[in-house]
């Protein structure tokens, strides 16, 4: 099943066109601040009308993984050792392949990814995405089971719950597409701020004297692809 990226982009709403753009336009915003950068931009952003955390990405993955959860639970390929870690809290861009592969290609130390499990994986998406209350209890059992390892874990499902209605169901879909291909895409460079306002999903980098990183300049135009909004803020 391959969601192509054009069908995404239409299904976003028309007013997110304008953060759908690459190279991203740099935005120079002077603002009074204590402590982090991220939380600054985050405060102004919330007085834009918006609703997030920081969370590098961390808030969409959790759900990500959340909607799998029942199918990673079934498949994991170290059940035998560990039957509840690994489903919860090994990174999810490696968790998508292993537990397709299966613990005998594991151990053979091929990449490649059998296609069968993923077409599996696509169905138990759009299924889970019709019983919104167990992902998201799904969803804090793995906040709660990363919070102390995890620097950047999301909080509570309040705000899942808008990001599920926020995104359209394709987005997910690409996403598993991605991390089936095993090469590592978009395993890292995810911007600071994960953002809805009920419709939308806007992702924003704070940046105050660095640059974009190189693993930022291959996620965001990803996420841009997509059809998630992604914005650059400078703060001076």
């Amino acid at each position: 099943m391959d969601f192509d990226v054009l069908a995404h982009e239409q299904s976003m709403p028309a007013q997110a066109e304008k953060w759908l753009e690459w190279p991203m336009k740099e935005q120079r915003i002077g603002l009074p601040r204590e402590g982090r950068p991220e939380e600054a931009a985050l405060a102004l952003m919330k007085s834009e009308g918006w609703e997030g955390e920081h969370t590098e990405g961390n808030l969409t993955r959790s759900i990500f993984r959340a909607l799998l959860l029942p199918y990673l639970i079934e498949r994991n390929p170290y059940k035998a050792v560990d039957p509840v870690r690994t489903p919860l809290m090994h990174a999810i861009h490696y968790l998508i392949p292993m537990t397709a592969q299966g613990i005998e290609k594991l151990l053979e130390g091929g990449r490649e990814v059998p296609p069968e499990p993923i077409a599996e994986m696509h169905e138990v998406l759009s299924s889970r995405l019709s019983d919104v209350e167990s992902v998201l209890k799904d969803y804090s059992r793995i906040c709660t089971a990363c919070a102390e390892v995890w620097p950047m874990t999301p909080s509570g499902s309040h705000v899942a719950r808008k990001f599920i209605a926020a995104y359209p169901e394709a987005f997910w879909h690409q996403l598993l597409d991605v991390y089936a291909k095993f090469d590592g895409a978009m395993s890292h460079g995810w911007p600071d701020l994960e953002l809805t306002n009920g419709s939308e999903i806007l992702m924003v980098e704070v940046k105050v004297k660095d640059r974009l990183t190189a693993h930022q300049k291959i996620t965001i135009p990803r996420l841009i692809s997509m059809g998630v909004g992604c914005r650059l803020i400078r703060l001076v």
